[in-house]
């Protein structure tokens, strides 16, 4: 089935709110929705570098999947470029009907990929993932048992560029390096340079002989011409020039395992060179037999925790320890954010002309509760995330829907809050911080990681009653000022990193994910390192509603009236929720939605791209 028409099919298959998923990944100023075409849409969702916060719902495997799909494509291509001009990435042609584009990419082909192809946990993990993928249309079906791939996806997720044959890279060097070559080899290491250049191409290009090299290479040798063949990447190495020909350090690099790579013939020239280097990598046929031979790395679970009991710790403490903190923490947020809702309601705060709070305004809220500057900042980040917190005239004041905050039962604006923190990426909007991300995201460019999502994702591996043994403000301050880890903080980082890979992508990553394990602490989140009641009802939440989500969450509020002593609400009790602010993302949501329906919603007319029947209001048909 073509493309455009089978991508067309598949969100027709859709409910609109599913369609508006897709749709806000796309970024307001790539495309005017109101005067959008299906076409465009189409087109823009086939081209993920326009959909860069796509990435940010996509856990480890995910992305794992995704670069899987992308070698069988190019596998089948032989590793050769996409068009007829032979480079990459090539010139874009018509969307409709590109011969050059990677796909489609057969169902059972893509589980083989991934070692996935036999029943057990890791063929039903990667079938999620695939699901996950088809929901957001970063693939979709042909129609015929296989998936196809978005337009750069090649480019994204493939080879960086394309390598040079076996023969050609071996043209390069010198004698001298050829006979090296050899003897690690086990060939023989007489006759001339054209002997020596026919007897090693041989050799590389003989798959049997590739897959036991690599099988019986050292373990970590192995391990890093996996990685630098699933990955397509290079290295820069000094060289010697030559009358003719080049050669290789004669003392080495000084990284054992690159000299083992370059001796075997299993990394080889390029044509990129510096002024005093050259890059290598893998040669086509040799990075074609390993791609072929070996498994793609394939993660359905993230690590496994393991950590002290967490009865007992806490000194001057009963067992009950880690509910009552929690219960504390969660009391304490209630009366901060009464007391922050009289502070803005008494007065709103300033933004300076960089858009950020002024210092005045930022001592005053973090006076109102209690010295507590993370808390304070927090409340005014989720604040602007829900909904309640607006800024205009330069002042950040309360919205009109305050009221419906101030009139729902504390349990239900416990709630929120828990939950748009867990929601919210590190884009601190009118609260400055020493540590705001850079531009991260979808491989190159793009999205803010979300490192509070993530590190609440990942406490739902820490059973009841086992601690991580850290401390948040000790652990953060203890890798800011001694670039020292914590007992646990290591599973927390790649645990984090299992749910949200752009974590890595920021230089302050681990900063970042330790301070939001700090946050958790003062929302009751987490307590002495040990997940809390409200932390597995939250992480439980979020897990299974990444999305933009307007139901309230129940499991959360059970979780918090229980942990406050309140019990269940009894028959006719008011309790004031739940609540239903719109906030940005909501807003924008919902706008979506409406669009999704009037345009994909009915059949297409015969006349594609006519722009005339799309154009009005949305609402007018509700």
């Amino acid at each position: 089935m073509d493309r455009l028409a089978a991508l067309d099919a598949h969100l027709r298959t859709m409910p609109p709110e599913r369609v508006a998923d897709i749709l806000s990944t796309i970024p307001d100023g790539a495309v005017r929705y109101r005067t959008a075409t299906p076409d465009t849409l189409l087109d823009l969702i086939m081209i993920l570098a326009l959909r860069p916060t796509v990435f940010e719902r996509l856990p480890l495997p995910h992305h794992q999947i995704l670069r899987a799909v992308v070698a069988v494509a190019e596998n089948a291509q032989e590793l050769l470029p996409g068009g007829p001009e032979g480079g990459w990435p090539r010139r874009r042609r018509s969307l409709a009907q590109d011969p050059f584009l990677l796909g489609p990419v057969d169902h059972e082909a893509l589980l083989a990929k991934v070692d996935a192809d036999s029943p057990g946990l890791a063929r039903m993990r990667a079938e999620e993932c695939v699901s996950d993928l088809l929901d957001l249309a970063i693939l979709w079906p042909d129609g015929d048992g296989g998936y196809h791939l978005p337009d750069d996806a090649g480019y994204q997720f493939g080879m960086r560029g394309y390598p040079w044959s076996v023969e050609e890279a071996l043209d390069r060097y010198g004698l001298a390096t050829l006979r090296r070559m050899a003897l690690a080899l086990g060939l023989d290491p007489t006759g001339d340079w054209w002997e020596l250049r026919k007897t090693l191409a041989d050799a590389l290009t003989d798959e049997q002989r590739v897959v036991s090299l690599v099988r019986d290479a050292p373990h970590e040798v192995r391990h890093r011409i996996l990685q630098l063949t699933f990955f397509s990447d290079q290295v820069e190495i000094a060289r010697t020039h030559l009358a003719w020909g080049m050669d290789l350090p004669v003392d080495g690099t000084g990284d054992d395992e690159q000299d083992w790579l370059l001796e075997h013939g299993l990394l080889l020239p390029t044509d990129y060179e510096t002024d005093d280097a050259r890059v290598f990598e893998v040669a086509r046929e040799v990075a074609l037999t390993i791609r072929r031979s070996f498994p793609h790395r394939f993660d359905p679970a993230p690590p496994q925790v393991m950590g002290p009991p967490a009865e007992g710790m806490p000194q001057g403490r009963g067992p009950g320890a880690v509910e009552e903190l929690s219960r504390e923490a969660l009391t304490f947020l209630a009366g901060a954010d009464t007391r922050l809702v009289a502070a803005l309601t008494e007065r709103s705060g300033r933004l300076r002309r960089d858009g950020h709070l002024a210092v005045p305004s930022r001592r005053r809220l973090t006076k109102a509760v209690g010295g507590n500057e993370d808390l304070a900042r927090t409340w005014l980040e989720v604040g602007a995330r829900t909904g309640l917190l607006i800024a205009e005239n330069d002042h950040v004041t309360l919205s009109d829907q305050a009221r419906a905050w101030s009139a729902a039962a504390p349990e239900v604006r416990l709630v929120a809050l828990l939950e748009g923190w867990a929601r919210r990426a590190e884009d601190g909007l009118w609260w400055p911080t020493d540590d705001e991300p850079v531009s991260s995201g979808a491989v190159e460019e793009g999205a803010d990681a979300r490192s509070r999502w993530a590190v609440v994702c990942a406490l739902t591996h820490v059973p009841d009653g086992i601690t991580l043994g850290i401390d948040g403000a000790r652990a953060t301050r203890d890798l800011a000022e001694e670039d020292k880890k914590a007992t646990g903080t290591e599973w927390l980082l790649s645990a984090a990193h299992w749910y949200q890979p752009l974590t890595a992508v920021d230089p302050e990553h681990e900063f970042r994910v330790l301070r939001a394990f700090r946050e958790a602490e003062f929302l009751g989140v987490v307590c002495v390192g040990a997940a809390t009641r409200v932390g597995r009802a939250l992480s439980q939440r979020i897990r299974s509603a990444p999305r933009v989500e307007d139901d309230p969450g129940e499991g959360v509020l059970a979780a918090v009236r229980e942990t406050l002593g309140l019990g269940a609400p009894e028959p006719g009790e008011s309790w004031g929720g739940p609540l239903d602010l719109v906030g940005p993302e909501h807003a924008r949501h919902r706008e979506l939605t409406r669009w999704a329906r009037e345009l994909f919603g009915r059949p297409w007319t015969s006349g594609r791209g006519d722009a005339d029947s799309f154009g009005a209001d949305p609402g007018k048909n509700e």
